[in-house]
């Protein structure tokens, strides 16, 4: 029987020491294993920084890009009004020049038909009839100029002024023709 215990003995110390080398073993491979990662840690380490830098560099990139488009932007507003106030311009200068062949051409129509008869007609009826042309002459020009001013965004309120002005001395003359000829001081 002690032989037997002694063989158990045996036998329980050899399955401890081959559990032990086995252990070993692990050990050695977890311990080579772990070296190698410490190895890796620096390349890994330098593969995050340069990824992160990337980053970086590519966000500064992503600012400065939004910054032209900005940037970009600001200058097609620009752009944009000033093609249209080149556009108002344009019609405004167009307008003037319409504005006076339309009023001088009506003013020769209009004053074709009256001067027919220029050898029937007396002075006074003549600087009249002169005066009446001019005022409806200049009042077509300056309510095609205000139309066009206005629509040309631009406020003047010197014209207003010349108008009324122009108007009063062409009213106040076929006024005071016609006050003259009532009183028996011109003849017609």
């Amino acid at each position: 029987m002690q032989n037997s215990a002694a063989l158990d003995a045996l036998d329980a110390i050899k399955e401890a020491t081959d559990l032990l080398s086995e252990n070993y073993r692990t050990f050695e491979k977890a311990q080579k294993a772990l070296s190698e990662l410490n190895c890796s840690l620096p390349k890994i380490h330098e593969a995050s920084s340069a990824t992160q830098s990337a980053i970086s560099k590519v966000e500064a990139q992503q600012e400065e890009i939004e910054r032209g488009i900005e940037k970009s932007s600001k200058q097609l507003e620009e752009v944009e009004k000033k093609a249209n106030s080149i556009h108002r311009d344009t019609i405004a200068i167009i307008g003037v020049f319409a504005a006076i062949v339309i009023t001088f051409a009506s003013a020769m129509i209009f004053s074709e038909s009256v001067l027919k008869n220029v050898s029937e007609a007396s002075p006074i009826r003549l600087l009249v009839i002169a005066l009446a042309v001019g005022f409806v002459s200049f009042n077509m020009l300056v309510a095609l100029l205000v139309f066009l001013n206005r629509m040309s965004d631009k406020s003047s309120k010197a014209v207003i002024g010349i108008t009324i002005g122009v108007d009063v001395a062409l009213v106040a003359g076929i006024t005071l023709l016609v006050i003259f000829s009532a009183l028996g001081m011109l003849s017609f």
